[in-house]
């Protein structure tokens, strides 16, 4: 049964995906975004999140446009089309501080998910290799070197798994609509320490009722609403406690 539910939502997702593409080359963006938008963000895949990038850019929307360029590159890291069309939108944008990378720099070259399965199968190679070496040793299997598949491929699995708890904890989110000025307190009435710009990408590293604490590009802190930003994490929803 799951198996057949993954291929009914894989169906799914590839008509609403088309759909959204025919309404988009017939000019009628509002329509597919009307289409991509309702998708859950734990369904999307990375070209949906791209072809919504690009939808929001004809809306004139760049900072929407960087969460699903964002998002496309959090499932595709080596998309060349996604990476030349993020650093054309940020072209665009003015009064902006840099854009904070990833929570891990190996994440800009491999997802957690391909760091992890790849660790599996090593895990899995060095364990078959102590079995057939154990089995057979006049082969002459290296025990020594069994054990250090499986243990590299432990650590790749291990490290996949942080990566993708500290991407939960630690998401990347935008300023969208208008510019904020992060505050050294989570109060309406606190000082603000800097402004943002729309565009402005920022990690959220902390979180409490309506207020999430921010870093931006210059490693500069503060307190903004959470109405204030857009979480690549969530690429359809505002930042929610």
């Amino acid at each position: 049964m799951t198996v057949l539910w993954l291929v009914w939502l894989g169906v799914a997702s590839a008509s609403v995906l088309e759909e959204g593409t025919r309404a988009l080359q017939q000019g009628d963006v509002d329509a597919a975004l009307v289409l991509w938008d309702d998708v859950p963000a734990e369904e999307r895949s990375g070209l949906l999140e791209y072809d919504l990038s690009l939808a929001r850019y004809m809306q004139g929307d760049l900072a929407r446009s960087l969460v699903h360029l964002r998002a496309t590159l959090s499932h595709r890291p080596r998309d060349g089309d996604a990476l030349h069309n993020l650093a054309f939108v940020r072209s665009e944008l003015e009064a902006v501080p840099p854009p904070v990378g990833e929570v891990r720099a190996w994440m800009s070259m491999v997802t957690p998910n391909e760091l992890g399965w790849g660790g599996v199968l090593l895990s899995l190679g060095g364990l078959f290799l102590w079995g057939r070496g154990r089995r057979t040793p006049s082969q002459g299997t290296s025990q020594a070197m069994a054990v250090g598949l499986w243990c590299v491929g432990l650590t790749l699995t291990s490290v996949a798994l942080e990566g993708l708890w500290v991407r939960g904890e630690q998401p990347v989110a935008v300023v969208v609509d208008a510019e904020t000025g992060p505050r050294d307190t989570p109060h309406v009435e606190a000082e603000r320490l800097f402004m943002l710009g729309v565009g402005s990408e920022v990690r959220v590293v902390n979180w409490r009722a309506d207020w999430c604490l921010i870093e931006d590009g210059r490693k500069r802190r503060g307190w903004v609403s959470t109405r204030s930003l857009m979480s690549v994490g969530l690429a359809n929803t505002r930042v929610e406690d």
